[in-house]
């Protein structure tokens, strides 16, 4: 037990902690996963970004590079989600990224596969952004069409 009174105020319980927007993101991942009984695998990566002050360039920020001087304001969390195809040698399809700052708002949602970039303001937002791109016309098509490779191959090999 510490002796020392705490002079960090009022540290918030768990249950009041906000959605993260990395978790938001993980869900949908997971939701993937299990709507297609895992023969697709709703994968998310994640880290921390920073800019280096003397040069600005961006760089993940891990422990090597803490001896770097850096903007505090410039720290942000990243995470990108893709798909995983476990029985295609991990085929791997790059879906979207995100990148938020430490109090969470605006997130700016990269979609690699419509080729749109957007800062979204509020949770609202994000979900409804996350949604325009997952349900796309065209991720659908790559969702179709990596689960007919998998079905292809599982029936060129006589595992179906």
């Amino acid at each position: 037990m510490i002796a020392t009174k705490s002079l960090w105020g009022d540290i918030p319980a768990e249950e009041k902690l906000p959605s993260l927007p990395s978790q938001i993101l993980k869900d949908q991942g997971e939701i993937l996963t299990e709507a297609t009984n895992g023969i697709l695998i709703g994968e998310m990566k994640s880290g921390v970004m920073a800019v280096d002050a003397e040069t600005g360039d961006r760089f993940e920020r891990t422990v090597d590079s803490t001896h770097r001087e850096i903007d505090a304001d410039s720290q942000s969390f990243a995470s990108s989600l893709r798909i995983r195809v476990p029985s295609l040698n991990s085929y791997i399809f790059d879906i979207l990224s995100i990148s938020y700052p430490i109090d969470l708002y605006p997130v700016r949602v990269r979609d690699y596969v419509n080729g749109i970039t957007t800062d979204c303001q509020t949770v609202a937002e994000y979900e409804q952004e996350l949604k325009r791109t997952l349900s796309s016309e065209k991720v659908r098509l790559v969702i179709s069409t990596l689960l007919s490779q998998v079905s292809a191959d599982a029936q060129s090999t006589g595992a179906a």
